[in-house]
C-alpha cells in the first residue's frame, strides 16, 4: 500500500509511513510557521543590488537571517575609479578635439575670405589699370597731329593677306595708303 491510499488517521497513529511524513515536514516546514523570515529572504533575492532592509524595520527580529556585506569590494571600487578616470580623460580629449576643430574651422573660413578679398581686390586693380591704360592710349591716339586716314591706317594690319574668305582687299589697302598723310582729302 502506498501513502496515497492510506486514510489520514492511519498516518497520524505512528506507522512507518508517519515517519516519512515527519521527515518531509522537517525538510519543508509549513509556510505559516516560517512567515517573516521567508518574506525577508525572498525580498533580498528579488533585488540583490538594493540596500538590505533590516528586520527591525519590518517589525520582527530574525536572528538567523544572514548578514550581507553591502559595501562593494575593493576590486569594484578600483574598477569604478579607473572607469571614471577613463571617462573623464575621454571627455577632456573630446572637448579638446572639439575646440581644436572649431579653431581650425575659424582659420579656414578666415583664410577663405582673406583669399577671396585679395583676389577680388587684385581683379579690381587690374581692371582699373587696364581701363586707365586704354583711356590713355585712346586719348593719345586722338591727340595725334595727323589726319583721320593716318589713324585708320594705323589701326589696320598692312601685312595681312590680301585675300581673305575669297575677297580681295589689296585695292582697299592701296586706297588707304594713298590717303595717308594727305590733308586735302575729304574727312581729313
Amino acid at each position: 500500500m502506498s501513502e496515497e491510499s492510506l486514510p489520514v488517521e492511519q498516518i497520524q497513529e505512528g506507522t512507518v509511513e508517519n515517519d516519512t511524513v515527519e521527515d518531509f515536514e522537517k525538510q519543508f516546514p509549513d509556510v505559516d510557521n516560517v512567515g517573516v523570515a521567508a518574506n525577508s529572504q525572498s525580498e533580498l533575492a528579488e533585488d540583490d543590488f538594493a540596500a538590505p532592509q533590516s528586520a527591525v524595520a519590518e517589525g520582527s527580529v530574525d536572528e538567523e537571517a544572514p548578514k550581507y556585506n553591502t559595501q562593494p569590494s575593493e576590486a569594484i571600487n578600483q574598477w569604478r575609479e579607473r572607469h571614471d578616470l577613463e571617462i573623464s580623460d575621454r571627455d577632456r580629449k573630446d572637448e579638446q578635439e572639439k575646440v581644436e576643430l572649431q579653431e581650425d574651422a575659424i582659420k579656414h573660413i578666415d583664410n577663405f575670405y582673406d583669399e577671396y578679398n585679395r583676389k577680388k581686390q587684385q581683379n579690381l586693380d587690374s581692371v582699373k589699370e587696364e581701363a586707365e591704360k586704354y583711356l590713355k592710349e585712346r586719348n593719345e591716339f586722338f591727340e595725334q597731329d595727323n589726319t583721320v586716314w593716318d589713324r585708320v591706317f594705323q589701326l589696320i594690319n598692312v601685312d595681312d593677306a590680301n585675300v581673305i574668305s575669297g575677297r580681295d582687299r589689296s585695292k582697299f589697302k592701296e586706297i588707304l595708303q594713298k590717303l595717308k598723310g594727305n590733308t586735302s582729302v575729304p574727312g581729313a
